[in-house]
């Protein structure tokens, strides 16, 4: 059997546990002193056994400095398995159904700057034509 030598924070876990080594941790009250943690951050909890996304970051004192988002402050427990993902749809895959843009998150928004985007390269395109043609 050959052994891997590993160093720095990523180091081998367990199954479903995240590969980062600073995003796993003992207790429930080490949380709170996961370094560098971000939004969207998952980490996994021993005590518990259950895996947690960041929600929400708030100011910590790191010596004689307090630094904005820094720490912990909000977290929720990730689903696990299909019967604790919350809004599923009642059948797999769901039935055939539509969807205004307005009701898709942040959609409405990407299309209005995807549009805008393309005028300025398309208005940049005819201006260098226009400047190259005989």
């Amino acid at each position: 059997m050959s052994t891997i030598q590993v160093g720095g924070q990523l180091q081998p876990g367990t199954v479903d546990t995240p590969l980062d080594a600073r995003a796993r941790v003992d207790t429930v009250s080490a949380v709170a002193e996961i370094p560098l943690p971000f939004i969207g951050m998952t980490f996994f909890v021993k005590e518990t056994g259950k895996l947690y996304v960041v929600k929400s970051l708030k100011s910590r004192q790191i010596g004689p400095v307090v630094t904005e988002n820094a720490a912990i402050d909000e977290y929720e427990e990730l689903p696990r398995t299909w019967e604790d993902l919350p809004g599923k749809p009642e059948t797999f895959p769901a039935e055939d159904h539509e969807h205004t843009t307005g009701e898709i998150t942040g959609l409405d928004e990407a299309l209005a700057e995807a549009q805008a985007r393309f005028e300025a390269w398309y208005l940049q395109m005819q201006r260098r034509n226009a400047r190259t043609a005989y």
